[in-house]
């Protein structure tokens, strides 16, 4: 092991490893994780736009386990709205996934494995990061992508930064079918699914993903899910496979992402999006800006930061729009949402939609008035998520 490399990169995740993707083999990295191996833990549906695809490539294109060509929208008081995406969504085997990333880059850059990050400590614009093993390695920056854990992050910026939005999700890979093996459904419950939502995800003709999120979840629940979505003819369900989990963050990015050298990346700088907590398609856009960045500007690595930050500001903004709306929409009690969902066009189809952009629909709530003073009749609703979202927009 050396004792200075330019770039630390704190764990081996897919957003640590599509910004190695794109980076230039120039630098000299050392790669951090706590894991004996990549792709153990699998905690996330998997669910992607297109714009994985395009801008991943063959590490995604050979994890694809299905195609959706559409979105349904379903409650627990049977309101329907169908969604069809401008472009196809694809849910991909994440484990698959971060193998095939990883084995575009272990060649490239010097992983260890095993090895977990204690402390970090900056002096001199030198970065020293300080390892399980009693080691010592020094670097020019750190990219922290430790995931949702935010260990590292905390102890930088403390409790306070990251005591904001998140919650969990439980979800099983059961024996099962579903009448379209094309459209994937989104199922909006008080009951199992208090401020977020449940899933049902074909993964091929025989096998399906059945999930919930939010508060109080459990295994218990989710097993009462998947029995009372069988009992409306959802989803056949013959046995489950294997259950998993795990954190589900909903805060947008700050506007600054680098402290003292030390990016955020991934879980760890809040790339996701706030309403349904995705991270794959914002972990991949960051990742690649931060390589471009890095890349371009090799002799000036600090500075190179200022320059990603710019490079994302317009992808940042999107998000904070989004995290606003997610707030507003998830507190609201199931009653609302399907006032919403009547509004936009209950028991229809919404055609063309951005996948990833959500924040587009707020131009189709905006020509609803009616909508829109159902929606913020309450003084002390609107006052409270008014606060959090400008508090969201000023990070």
């Amino acid at each position: 092991m050396r004792k200075h490399y330019d770039i630390v990169v704190i764990g081996a995740g897919p957003a640590a490893l599509v910004f190695l993707k794109f980076l230039s083999d120039r630098f000299n990295v050392a790669v951090f994780e706590r894991l004996r191996e990549v792709g153990v833990i699998e905690h996330c549906t998997g669910i992607v736009s297109h714009r994985v695809i395009d801008t991943v490539g063959k590490p995604a294109l050979k994890s694809i386990l299905n195609k959706f060509s559409s979105l349904r929208i379903l409650t627990e008081n049977n309101i329907e709205l169908r969604i069809i995406p401008s472009k196809p969504v694809y849910v991909l085997d994440r484990v698959r996934y971060v193998k095939e990333l990883f084995d575009t880059v272990k060649d490239k850059y010097d992983f260890y494995f095993a090895t977990k990050v204690e402390n970090i400590k900056v002096k001199d614009n030198v970065m020293k990061t300080e390892l399980s093993s009693k080691a010592n390695v020094c670097s020019n920056i750190i990219v922290n992508a430790e995931g949702a854990i935010q260990r590292i992050r905390k102890s930088i910026l403390g409790k306070t930064a990251v005591g904001l939005a998140k919650i969990y999700g439980v979800q099983a890979d059961c024996k099962g079918k579903v009448d379209n093996v094309d459209e994937f459904t989104v199922f909006f419950s008080d009951r199992f699914a208090k401020e977020f939502f449940g899933w049902i995800v074909p993964l091929n003709s025989n096998k399906v993903r059945i999930g919930i999120g939010g508060k109080n979840v459990s295994l218990d629940l989710l097993n009462t899910f998947i029995k009372f979505v069988s009992s409306r003819n959802i989803v056949l369900v013959k046995e489950k496979i294997k259950v998993f989990g795990g954190p589900i963050l909903r805060t947008p990015p700050f506007w600054k992402d680098h402290y003292q050298g030390v990016v955020m990346l991934g879980d760890a700088g809040f790339h996701v999006k706030p309403i349904t907590g995705g991270g794959l398609y914002v972990h991949s856009m960051f990742a690649k800006k931060l390589a471009e960045a890095l890349s371009f500007k090799r002799n000036e690595l600090i500075n190179a930061l200022n320059t990603y930050e710019k490079l994302t500001r317009e992808l940042r903004l999107k998000l904070k729009v989004q995290g606003a709306i997610s707030k507003t929409f998830h507190k609201l009690p199931l009653k609302e949402k399907e006032n919403i969902f009547r509004a936009i066009g209950g028991l229809g189809e919404l055609k063309e939609v951005d996948y990833d952009h959500h924040e587009k629909l707020l131009s189709t709530i905006i020509g609803k008035p009616k909508l829109i003073c159902r929606l913020f009749s309450k003084a002390q609703f609107v006052t409270k998520n008014l606060v959090y979202s400008l508090k969201l927009f000023f990070q």
